[in-house]
């Protein structure tokens, strides 16, 4: 239910290093990071229909026209030109390698299986109460999305919120919106501890998760 931008970002960072070490004779092998081959058909890992057009381009080393492309692909391939621009010089050299096998070695995914909804809101609200802030965005999926609907009738409230998000603002604008609201504090302090305090009582007396199994 989470994860897709860190997954978005590591992605798109294995693609670049792949550019970066395409003519070299100690180039390091990330390809199975990025994409995986069953049965003679190629599938990128993380496995977006409409981002695919996109991956593919990058993982050929090739430009990619975003023109009429939805917004998520446009901030995609403009995020990629961004991490090209912002890598440092010092390590495209003869340190590329090694930073890579660094990346490799201390970056690691970890996946938490959630059994039901309610379980997986409650790892939300944990994994992000540890204090640091929620943006508006977040606050915002976690009200709209209480665990107490069905999945048919939460899905339907997100589609349905989702569309008029669409609606009210013009492509492009959406992002250059959030941005404004994420660097303007929404809560002071103290409103955030109360938040945090109440998100704790909340999971005291509502929520159980189940213990692991042996």
């Amino acid at each position: 239910m989470d994860g897709q931008q860190r997954l978005t970002s590591v992605t798109l960072r294995l693609l670049l290093l792949r550019s970066l070490q395409a003519s070299r004779d100690d180039a390091v092998n990330v390809d199975e990071l990025i994409a995986s081959v069953k049965f003679g058909q190629k599938s990128f890992n993380l496995d977006v229909d409409e981002r695919t057009p996109c991956l593919e381009a990058l993982f050929n080393g090739q430009s990619f026209d975003v023109s009429g492309r939805s917004e998520s692909v446009q901030n995609l391939y403009h995020r990629y030109l961004d991490l090209t621009e912002a890598f440092p010089e010092e390590l495209r050299g003869n340190a590329l390698p090694y930073f890579v096998d660094w990346l490799l070695e201390n970056v690691h995914l970890v996946e938490i299986t959630a059994f039901s909804d309610e379980d997986a809101y409650t790892i939300f609200e944990t994994m992000n109460d540890r204090g640091l802030s929620l943006t508006p965005t977040d606050m915002l999926r976690a009200i709209y999305s209480p665990t107490s609907m069905k999945p048919s009738a939460r899905e339907q409230t997100i589609a349905g919120a989702t569309a008029s998000w669409r609606s009210m603002l013009p492509e492009g604008s959406r992002t250059q919106l959030l941005q404004s609201l994420a660097a303007k504090p929404v809560f002071d302090e103290d409103s955030r501890k109360t938040q945090r305090r109440h998100a704790r009582g909340l999971r005291s007396n509502r929520y159980r998760i189940p213990p692991l199994a042996p």
